[in-house]
């Protein structure tokens, strides 16, 4: 399971039929862009991109046991990422507007990553996405709809929906191979 020239990714896809989500936009274009892999410190690393929707906890905690990483939308999702193998890494995805002040999302907020940093043998990662690379999601243009002024509400930019890009995905994932090999070392 550790091996340093692999890293397994498991892209949660909130895009379920009926469902008013935020989501990543572009999971479908993650997976084509790990078909090219990365370099970490001059060595290739293959890298095995899939997606779906984490819809049942068991189901997940079965699944996710053969991944490495797990790349979600910021929210319960995160949370997950308990059931990732060993050594994992937990990367969420939110608005750059919706970051701690250190730039680690729900840092101060509830979510996810609070269960996450009682966990040592994950590392959280944060994906802040630029304001150009986010939308409004379904559940904030239904809000709209109903007359909530949306631009003041709380959960605002924590509800966008966000389009992740490979260049600023890569040294996300390549801080995972190294976090990998690091717990893989102090348990040989």
């Amino acid at each position: 399971p550790h091996d340093p020239n692999s890293l397994r990714i498991w892209i949660d896809d909130a895009n379920r039929p009926g469902v008013k989500k935020r989501e990543i936009l572009n999971p479908d274009g993650i997976t084509k862009n790990c078909e090219s892999g990365i370099s970490v410190a001059g060595r290739d690393v293959k890298l095995q991109c899939d997606f779906g929707p984490l819809t049942d906890a068991s189901a997940a905690a079965c699944k996710l046991r053969k991944y490495d990483v797990l790349i979600a939308i910021t929210g319960a999702s995160v949370a997950n990422g308990a059931f990732l193998r060993k050594g994992g890494s937990v990367i969420t995805v939110s608005h750059e507007e919706w970051a701690g002040p250190n730039g680690a999302a729900g840092e101060d907020r509830k979510g996810g990553h609070r269960i996450l940093k009682v966990l040592n043998t994950l590392q959280p990662l944060h994906y802040a996405a630029p304001k150009e690379d986010c939308e409004e999601s379904p559940i904030i243009q239904w809000a709209r709809e109903r007359g909530k002024d949306v631009e003041r509400w709380n959960p605002y930019y924590r509800d966008m929906s966000i389009r992740v890009t490979w260049p600023r995905l890569v040294p996300l994932l390549q801080q995972a191979v190294e976090f990998k090999m690091k717990y893989a070392d102090s348990i040989m």
